[in-house]
């Protein structure tokens, strides 16, 4: 059967990348909207949720919103490399700040980071004030050229308290040094947009620079079921030849999906290629393959699978069996109770290694949860024979079946 002559693929290939269509985040983005055309000098925003919610693609429409408005955007990606120290945090945020300049003019015969370091070196004072008096000097400047102001925006920022050496608080000392050029003059208004897993705002409010209201927290939650079959419908609808996928194809994507964000690319994305395939016609196709499930194992578990050494793995599988089915979150106390060759204490570390290998996160008090969806489910595949694992008796067996509501 012959090929279609389509366009390529539009689902997002990769996590992070802008999908084709932004549903259900509506109320997030006229918040930001709102916080933009009306700025509060403690107009802060944290963004929280697992992993796979969207924030990485929702902080790409608030960078787009931002600069249609009129304001400079200062900041990345965490994930990578995160500074585990004040020092290292204040290097990192000249880096960023050097790199947008560099889209913003071209400046002949230097180089804006060593620029902005000399400056940062030469300045008095502890780590925070020496970043404060770079930062006044440019964001001062950046208003003169007729900015509205400037957003100093981080993702992963949950990493700067998880990574960070003892006795040393990054994510402290940026809070502060935005706090202080907030609070030093108005005409010079300044942004903090943070995104990152659920414990980020905790970390935030525990901080010795956190005021009450300095921060207005959006937390990301699944998506509805209406708005997760629009984000995989109206791609679809672009394209004549595929615009008839049946029914039971895109409901059996919308159900595994379970509202996640990445999820509906990769489901997306999956059903996508098959209908290119199958000529735009497909009856009977057992959706999600294992096939498909290798392409999801590989592309979003992988990297974390493979970080764990084998007693990490061994201690997931103990966990996975342990701990209670229908709770998301779990304890030391309450995974001895089913694993009684390990005491408490040997689990406590075996937790905070898979905390540390971001396989889970502090979810309140002494309990955690998986940072990212489906861990539990790619992890029992790994143990069990891939070939012979049976998705639907897992899902039935550990009672986490297709979700129909955010």
């Amino acid at each position: 059967m012959h090929q279609l002559s389509v366009k390529e693929n539009p689902f997002s290939s990769r996590p992070g990348q802008y999908p084709p269509v932004l549903c259900g985040r509506d109320k997030e983005i006229e918040i930001w909207k709102q916080r933009l055309y009306h700025f509060d000098p403690s107009g802060n925003v944290v963004i929280t949720g697992l992993h796979g919610l969207g924030k990485t693609s929702f902080l790409q429409n608030m960078r787009s919103v931002a600069q249609k408005e009129g304001w400079f955007w200062v900041g990345s990606d965490l994930s990578h490399a995160p500074p585990q120290n004040e020092e290292a945090m204040a290097q990192r945020f000249l880096s960023d700040l050097a790199t947008s300049l560099k889209s913003f003019e071209e400046r002949s015969g230097g180089n804006y980071f060593e620029i902005l370091k000399n400056e940062y070196t030469q300045a008095p004072g502890l780590t925070v004030d020496k970043l404060k008096a770079v930062a006044q000097q440019i964001f001062t400047g950046l208003v003169e050229a007729n900015y509205k102001g400037t957003v100093v925006a981080y993702d992963e920022a949950h990493l700067l308290n998880d990574c960070a050496i003892p006795g040393d608080n990054p994510l402290g000392m940026l809070v502060e040094t935005i706090k202080a050029l907030q609070t030093a003059d108005t005409n010079r208004p300044v942004q903090l947009v943070l995104s990152g897993l659920p414990h980020l705002f905790n970390a935030l409010t525990s901080g010795q620079s956190y005021t009450e209201r300095m921060f207005h927290l959006i937390p990301f939650y699944r998506l509805s079921r209406e708005d997760s079959e629009k984000a995989l419908k109206i791609p679809f609808a672009h394209y004549q030849q595929l615009s008839r996928c049946p029914d039971g194809l895109l409901k059996n994507a919308v159900d595994w999906s379970e509202g996640y964000p990445c999820f509906i690319q990769f489901f997306g994305r999956e059903l996508f290629q098959i209908m290119k395939r199958k000529a735009g016609s497909l009856d009977q196709v057992q959706f999600p393959s294992n096939a498909i499930l290798d392409h999801l194992d590989g592309g979003s578990f992988s990297t974390r699978w493979n970080s764990l050494s084998k007693n990490d793995r061994s201690f997931l599988n103990t966990l996975i069996h342990a701990k209670q089915n229908e709770s998301l979150e779990f304890s030391a106390e309450e995974i001895s109770e089913n694993a009684k060759h390990l005491d408490v204490e040997e689990i406590q570390l075996k937790l905070k290694r898979l905390y540390r290998k971001s396989i889970i996160y502090p979810s309140s008090p002494g309990h955690y949860a998986f940072a990212a969806p489906k861990t539990e489910m790619m992890a029992a595949r790994r143990f069990e024979n891939p070939t012979k694992f049976n998705i639907l008796r897992w899902f039935k067996r550990n009672r986490m079946g297709p979700q129909k509501t955010a």
